[in-house]
């Protein structure tokens, strides 16, 4: 990326703005290069040190323009989900502690010396020091009334009956909470647990701070940003993820009415005019939707979904009813082409013994002859 020299010899605010600059001009680099580097760290990575047998990705761009990927994992070795026994729930809860730990390295350390991203990671000593520095710089959730502080259902109905049940009224309207449930409380050793309320069981780490977000020690080391590791406990929460949160679409961002609307409240009495606009200026710079990232992504021709499994559709229609593919040539004529199942029906015959679902799992039948 043009630039990338006077970058690396700039202090840290020049070096942040200027970031800023780059990535709104090169849109079409940023998304090649997050769609690169995931590839690769999943291949050298998860693939070769975790033994990643199968896996599942979806790519993102967030309202303000970052691309970020949500996916599901299936490393070979790994205890099975089952939470029916006491015994269960310790040994899986043992297993997946020795991988996925929220214990800050050195907490009263801080990470005051500096962006420990900003460092070529090919010429820095990987210890428990950087460690910690990164942990602090990617891995710390900061509650916000903008981002995760809400007022839950239960919570708002319950102060609306005390408050009609009270003589004098007026009630103080119920305090919001973390809808990622920080501040968590320390734990010695991960657990299996259920919390309040709900249904089903939640996997624990080791904590020694309230505000540090799950991570694994080298998945954090090669990754160098923000990523969230969290084994499921059940069929049902990989459904549940993989239906509600991963094919999830970003929600839309506010309108400028809705934006002026918010900040109104919050106006200087003495400079109406330069009080609202700077404040709708601030506003929109921080919330501003950047598509430009995902836009490009899709030019590349760059899968927005990825995963280690082949999907085959079946037609399972009678035949005459069936539909049929076509082809169109560069010459612009049609062609009729043939399905997966007329490719099984015209199979050689030393294939006469294969079925049909066979044939389709275990063979390719792309090529002029099947392949296994």
């Amino acid at each position: 990326m043009s630039g990338y020299e006077e970058w690396k010899n700039i202090d840290e605010p020049r070096r942040m703005a200027k970031s800023r600059r780059l990535l709104r001009e090169n849109p079409h680099i940023a998304a090649w290069h997050f769609h690169s580097r995931n590839t690769l760290f999943r291949d050298i990575v998860l693939k070769e040190k975790f033994s990643l047998a199968d896996f599942w990705c979806r790519y993102e761009g967030q309202g303000r323009g970052s691309s970020h990927s949500h996916g599901l994992c299936w490393f070979k070795g790994s205890p099975p989900p089952d939470m029916a026994t006491l015994e269960a729930r310790a040994h899986f809860a043992r297993v997946w502690g020795h991988h996925v730990t929220a214990v800050n390295p050195q907490r009263d350390h801080g990470a005051d010396e500096g962006n420990p991203l900003s460092v070529d990671p090919l010429e820095t000593g990987v210890t428990w020091e950087w460690l910690n520095r990164i942990v602090n710089r990617c891995q710390r959730h900061h509650c916000s009334t903008t981002y995760c502080l809400r007022v839950t259902k239960r919570d708002a109905d319950r102060a609306r009956e005390v408050s009609e049940q009270a003589a004098t009224g007026g009630q103080p309207p119920p305090a919001p909470t973390c809808r990622f449930l920080f501040p968590r409380p320390a734990r010695e050793a991960a657990e299996v647990i259920r919390r309040p309320g709900k249904g089903w069981w939640s996997f624990e780490a080791e904590h020694n701070d309230t505000h540090l977000n799950k991570y694994n020690p080298l998945v954090a080391l090669c990754w160098l940003a923000n990523i969230d590791c969290s084994p499921c406990t059940s069929v049902d929460a990989v459904i549940n993820y993989a239906a509600k949160y991963c094919s999830k679409s970003e929600s839309q961002t506010s309108t400028y009415a809705q934006i002026a609307k918010s900040i109104l409240p919050h106006i200087s009495d003495h400079n109406l005019m330069v009080s609202f606009v700077s404040k709708l200026m601030n506003k929109l710079i921080g919330e501003r939707d950047y598509s430009a990232q995902e836009i490009c992504h899709i030019l590349l021709g760059l899968a927005l979904r990825e995963d280690s499994r082949v999907v085959q559709s079946v037609d399972c229609r009678p035949r005459d009813r069936q539909s049929r593919p076509i082809d169109i040539t560069a010459e612009g004529d049609i062609e009729e082409s043939q399905t997966a199942y007329d490719k099984y029906l015209r199979r050689p015959d030393w294939m006469e013994d294969i079925s049909y679902f066979e044939f389709l799992q275990d063979w390719n039948f792309k090529a002029r002859n099947p392949v296994k």
